[in-house]
């Protein structure tokens, strides 16, 4: 089951994100938070191991990071769900792609500007989640 995704630049820009199921009720403020956080842990971890940080673990859940270009993409989701890094990694490479066609630099670039160029890819993601989701709900899994 997917949880949800955030996407930040790595200056800790929060782009987008958005939860399902259980987490729908998340508030901007501790969204903010998490996304400073998170790109403060990649720096982090880059920096002492020199390797990128690519999971955390907590309980039942998991977070998937991708850090591509200056994009970094988040995915929540069960722990022991591998589609999280399956779709960091799809539209990480979509979102950078498309961003280096339109030739925009992230450090200058405005939160609204982002939503209008990458506005099909979110509702794609969107809908390819959902899709996801209703295909896990099928599935028994045995541990």
């Amino acid at each position: 089951m997917i949880y949800g995704y955030i996407i930040v630049t790595k200056s800790g820009l929060l782009v987008r994100y958005r939860f399902f199921g259980r987490f729908t009720s998340v508030d901007d403020e501790k969204i903010s938070l998490l996304a400073t956080g998170i790109t403060a842990l990649l720096d982090f971890f880059t920096t002492v191991s020199g390797a990128p940080l690519e999971t955390a673990l907590g309980g039942n859940y998991k977070m998937s990071i991708v850090s591509r270009g200056d994009i970094v993409f988040a995915v929540l989701t069960d722990r022991n769900d591998a589609m999280g890094e399956v779709l960091a990694n799809k539209y990480s490479i979509m979102f950078t792609k498309r961003l280096s066609e339109q030739n925009i630099d992230l450090s200058v670039v405005m939160e609204e500007l982002l939503n209008k160029i990458l506005n099909d890819l979110f509702e794609a993601l969107d809908r390819e989640i959902e899709e996801l989701n209703e295909k896990s709900k099928s599935f028994r899994y045995i541990s």
